[in-house]
C-alpha cells in the first residue's frame, strides 16, 4: 500500500544525520599513483588506495611489467624496476578502461612486446581514439578490427613529438599521450577542459609540463622522480552523503579528506546553486587539492549548475525514474517530480533523445550528466506538492558522473 507524504515532503521516520565520515580513495588518482610510481626513478609509498578491482588490475599490470608493489602499513610501497620487462603472459586489465588506455601510452615508449586485454565489457569498448594518435607518434599497436578493440598488442620503440589537437576532451586519451611523450615530448590541446589528475601528478614528480597560449599543453622529455602519494577521498562517493545532509532535516555531515579538484566538483557546484548550506575547508598540501566538506540541512531551490555542471533533474535527463513492471501501471505525472514526468513510458521516442532506456540519458554529447545524488536533491527542491513514498518517489541515490572525463 502506498502512503502519502505530508505537503512538506518530510518523512515522519527520518532522523537527522550527524557526524564526520571518510570515503574510499579516488580511483582516478589511485591508478595514476601506481602507474607513475612504477615509471619513477625510485621507490614511493601510496596511501588511501581504494579496495576496488580496477585499481587492483593496475597494480597487477605493474607487477607484470617488473615493478614490486607490496603492502606497507596503511598503504603500499611501489618499487620500480631498472627498466620495464616484457610480460611473460597477456596482461589482463579486467574492466578498467583507465588501466588499458594509460598503459598503451606508457608501453609505446618502452622497448618490448606487450599484449593488453580485459573482460568481455572492456574488449567491447572503443580504443581507436587512443590508438590513432599514438600511431601518429610512431607507436606500433595492433588489435581487433585495426586496433578498434582489445586485445591490443604493443611493441615499444622510438617515438616522435607530435602536436595533437584532440576532437573530443578525454582525460584518458590526454594521459596516454602525455605518458608516451615522456620520452620524446608532445603537445596536446582539448576542446574543453577534462580532469587534470595526470598533469598535477606529472608536475609534482618533476616533469617539464607547461601550459602554453591557445590552450596547448606542452611536455618536454622528462624523467619522473619518486614521490609519496596520499590518495584523497572520492568526491563521487561523497555525493550521496552531501545530498543526504542537504535534504534530511536537522542534519550536519562532515566528509573528511575528500578531493576537491576543480574538474570534479560538480555535485558541490550544483548544491551551491540550489542554495545548500555547504562549506569547503581546504587542507594544506600540494598536488591534488583536498578539503573537509561540511553540509547542513536547509531550504533548497531548483535550478541548474554553472558551467559544464548541469543538474539533470532540472532538464529532461532524469535517470532516477525507472520503467514500471508490466504488472503495474505507471503513476500519473502529478505523482512524479516534474523533471521525471517527461520520462514516462508514454513519452515519445523523440523526446527521449535516443536514450537507451526510459530515464537514461544519451551517451552522446559533451554535456555533463548528473545522476542520482544531485538529481534527487533537485527533484525534492522543485516539487513542493505531496508525493508518494512508493517506488514512484524516485528515492535512488546513484553516482555522480561526468561523461567522457575519467
Amino acid at each position: 500500500m502506498e502512503r502519502t507524504l505530508p505537503p512538506s515532503g518530510r518523512c515522519p521516520s527520518c532522523s537527522p544525520l550527524r557526524g564526520a565520515i571518510g570515503v574510499p580513495g579516488d580511483k582516478s588518482v589511485g591508478h595514476r599513483a601506481l602507474l607513475f610510481g612504477a615509471l619513477a626513478d625510485g621507490p614511493s609509498r601510496v596511501t588511501g588506495l581504494p579496495d576496488g578491482e580496477d585499481v587492483a588490475a593496475t597494480a597487477a599490470a605493474c607487477r607484470a611489467l617488473g615493478a614490486r608493489i607490496e603492502p606497507e602499513g596503511d598503504g603500499v610501497r611501489v618499487t620500480p624496476p631498472a627498466r620495464w620487462v616484457e610480460p611473460a603472459d597477456v596482461v589482463d586489465c579486467g574492466n578498467a578502461g583507465t588501466t588499458i588506455r594509460l598503459l598503451l601510452g606508457a608501453l609505446c615508449a618502452v622497448d618490448g612486446h606487450t599484449v593488453l586485454t580485459g573482460d568481455h565489457s572492456l574488449r567491447g569498448r572503443p580504443m581507436l581514439r587512443v590508438v590513432a594518435p599514438l600511431r601518429a607518434m610512431g607507436a606500433r599497436i595492433d588489435g581487433r578490427e585495426g586496433g578498434r578493440f582489445a586485445p591490443l598488442a604493443v611493441r615499444g620503440g622510438p617515438l616522435r613529438a607530435v602536436d595533437h589537437d584532440l576532437p573530443v576532451a578525454s582525460a584518458q586519451v590526454k594521459s596516454a599521450l602525455l605518458l608516451a611523450g615522456l620520452r620524446c615530448g608532445v603537445r596536446v590541446r582539448e576542446p574543453r577542459r577534462s580532469r587534470d589528475h595526470t598533469e598535477r601528478m606529472l608536475r609534482a614528480m618533476g616533469a617539464d609540463l607547461r601550459d602554453e597560449p591557445d590552450g596547448w599543453l606542452a611536455l618536454r622529455p622528462s624523467a619522473l622522480s619518486a614521490r609519496d602519494v596520499a590518495v584523497p577521498g572520492d568526491l563521487s562517493a561523497a555525493a550521496f552523503l552531501l545530498v543526504a545532509g542537504a535534504v534530511v532535516p536537522g542534519s550536519e555531515i562532515r566528509v573528511t579528506g575528500v578531493g576537491v579538484n576543480p574538474t570534479r566538483t560538480g555535485v558541490i557546484d550544483v548544491l551551491r546553486a540550489m542554495g545548500a548550506d555547504l562549506t569547503v575547508e581546504p587542507r594544506p598540501g600540494d598536488g591534488e587539492p583536498v578539503a573537509d566538506v561540511v553540509v547542513r540541512h536547509g531550504p533548497l531551490r531548483g535550478g541548474r549548475g554553472g558551467g559544464r555542471a548541469r543538474c539533470a533533474a532540472s532538464t529532461q535527463s532524469c535517470r532516477s525514474w525507472r520503467s514500471p513492471p508490466r504488472s503495474r501501471r505507471a503513476p500519473p505525472p502529478s505523482a512524479m517530480p516534474p523533471s521525471c514526468a517527461s520520462r514516462s513510458p508514454t513519452a515519445s521516442r523523440a523526446s527521449r533523445r535516443g536514450s537507451r532506456r526510459p530515464g537514461w540519458p544519451s551517451r552522446s554529447g559533451p554535456t555533463a550528466s548528473w545522476s542520482g545524488a544531485a538529481r534527487c536533491a533537485a527533484a525534492a527542491a522543485s516539487t513542493p506538492r505531496a508525493t508518494t513514498a512508493s517506488r514512484w518517489r524516485s528515492p535512488c541515490w546513484g553516482s555522480l558522473r561526468a561523461r567522457g572525463s575519467r
